[in-house]
């Protein structure tokens, strides 16, 4: 396997993990779309932003394909990625399972714990990437996931605090 296809399909994988959240969280708005248009407002715009997010990657493909500079040390970066959406699964089912019936507390707790591995995976790969304009944009999605995580708890906070 060349280091080319290697780079693309860790590239597909993490591409997945953002589009596996988008999916995610479009089910939790939907479930509380009349029972709850508060958190159905914020698992929305929270799924198109993981939407953009998973576009990222396409551009990254792209110029991966014409770059010759960016060169990735996978070591355990695959097996991590491919850890956080067998994560996002295993909520999804979950939340499949059960339905309506999760908690509001519960639902977001779920998605604190999605949002924190996607920053470790972004993390890591900004780590990882030597090319320098490619680790800015991991960096950039690091910080899209602090905001997203900032954002749930301070709807969580404000959850307890009623």
């Amino acid at each position: 396997m060349s280091e080319e296809s290697t780079i693309l399909e860790y590239l597909a994988l993490l591409k997945a993990a953002e589009k596996e959240t988008a999916d995610l969280y479009s089910y939790i708005g939907q479930i509380n779309a009349i029972g709850n248009p508060e958190l159905f407002g914020l698992f929305s715009v929270l799924a198109q932003e993981e939407l953009v997010h998973a576009k990222y990657f396409d551009l990254l493909k792209d110029f991966q394909s014409d770059s010759k500079t960016m060169i990735l040390d996978l070591g355990d970066a695959k097996e991590s990625i491919v850890a956080i959406i067998e994560e996002i699964r295993d909520i999804t089912k979950a939340i499949h399972s059960f339905g309506d019936t999760i908690g509001e507390e519960e639902l977001i707790r779920n998605a604190l714990a999605v949002e924190t591995s996607l920053l470790e995976g972004h993390d890591l790969s900004a780590i990882r990437i030597t090319d320098e304009p490619l680790r800015k944009l991991f960096q950039s999605l690091k910080f899209a996931d602090e905001v997203h995580i900032q954002r749930l708890q301070k709807f969580l906070d404000e959850k307890i605090k009623r």
